[in-house]
């Protein structure tokens, strides 16, 4: 029978026999982490490459992004990088944790403060910069702070639209109607969709069809904060369906 021999996985004690060094676990929860941070970063980086290009981009990241043999320990306390060389999703997941930053979040408004005129965006690593750092600290409490008023301003400023087309005696239905379909009125079109999909019925779900792409576009700009801060406001397939639409939406 032939040994093991020592690999970043499993090394010889003393007494020679093996001990794994490597995961336990199917995945570790920094690997979650790390594939988290690569899916929004290509997908952020796509979105901003076919907005600057007027049609749909594929991202692919460069291979040198991916690391060698890169083995993560996690003890469900912390997470140590072996000797291997890790991948840079690692190390920015690593990072982002220890500094309590939520991942999504972060790139996503580092990349929302992009217009299509600038020429280049930060690569994966660049993201670390205290540049980008700066730009974080300064934009992140404000950007959640407006997504999360706008909720609810637009809440207030609906019922009391509704309020006033009721003062005429008219049936609910066709006050929500008017409050939805009168552009003077200063609802976003995420938040009109979004009303219109939880009224329902023939009468409102043409009207949130109406609204669909347009609410994807305001989504996809802070796809994550969105989830978070509107919460159950958004109907429940609503990220999926708008992840898979984003892309057409843009060659249009």
């Amino acid at each position: 029978m032939k040994k093991p021999k020592s690999s970043a996985f499993a090394s010889r004690t003393k007494d020679g026999k093996v001990k794994v060094i490597g995961p336990v676990k199917p995945k570790a929860k920094i690997d979650c982490l790390a594939e988290r941070v690569k899916r929004c970063y290509i997908r952020e980086r796509e979105k901003w490459e076919s907005r600057k290009q007027g049609r749909p981009v594929v991202y692919k990241p460069d291979p040198g992004y991916y690391g060698k043999g890169a083995v993560m320990v996690d003890n469900d306390e912390d997470a140590v990088l072996t000797k291997a060389i890790p991948s840079v999703w690692h190390k920015l997941a690593l990072a982002l944790r220890a500094k309590d930053i939520h991942p999504e979040t972060y790139i996503q408004i580092l990349f929302s403060l992009r217009t299509h005129e600038d020429r280049r965006v930060p690569e994966p690593m660049q993201l670390l910069t205290p540049e980008c750092m700066e730009i974080w600290e300064h934009h992140k409490d404000k950007v959640a702070e407006d997504i999360g008023m706008a909720l609810r301003i637009q809440r207030r400023l609906a019922e009391q639209e509704f309020d006033y087309f009721k003062s005429g005696q008219v049936s609910s239905e066709i006050c929500w109607e008017r409050v939805l379909s009168e552009r003077g009125i200063e609802l976003s079109a995420l938040f009109r969709y979004c009303l219109a999909f939880h009224l329902g019925g023939k009468r409102f779900t043409p009207i949130a069809t109406s609204y669909e792409a347009e609410a994807m576009m305001q989504f996809e700009r802070h796809r994550d904060l969105y989830r978070q801060i509107w919460g159950n406001f958004l109907p429940m397939d609503f990220a999926e369906r708008s992840r898979q639409m984003y892309p057409e939406l843009l060659a249009e």
